[in-house]
């Protein structure tokens, strides 16, 4: 089940360390209607593994426009969406603004979900804190 992310419940949504997709797009939107079907098609085959934890969520941009902008998905008017938000440890670690097939988006995964990953990784640029993004 995909946490639906708003400006009330996403500093308590995402802080764990669980790593977190985020897909941030609109309904009407054609593309982030073909992701959002990969993706739970993904979040179905992850469900019964112990090992590789992942949560999966979604932003709507028409309606959390402020947390759109402060992501770079929305700017004045033009939109990049479907945008792949890649949370870990709190921090935006990647995020990605297109479209993409399942097995390319399981690669992307394969880098960012390690099995039984509960450390801190210190490799990843703290450039993305959520903090530093206005939220």
């Amino acid at each position: 089940m995909f946490v639906v992310l708003t400006k009330r419940n996403l500093k308590e949504e995402t802080a764990t360390k669980v790593p977190i997709i985020v897909l941030a797009g609109a309904s009407w939107n054609k593309d982030c209607r073909k992701m959002r079907g990969i993706l739970e098609e993904i979040e179905e085959e992850y469900k019964g593994r112990r090992n590789q934890k992942v949560k999966f969520a979604t932003l709507n941009v028409d309606q959390e426009r402020k947390i759109a902008e402060s992501w770079g998905i929305v700017h004045g008017f033009k939109l990049r969406i479907p945008a792949l938000i890649f949370i870990k440890d709190g921090m935006m670690v990647e995020r990605i603004y297109k479209s993409m097939t399942k097995d390319d988006l399981l690669m992307k995964m394969a880098q960012f979900v390690s099995p039984g990953d509960e450390r801190t990784d210190t490799a990843y640029s703290s450039e993305f804190k959520l903090t530093n993004l206005g939220i």
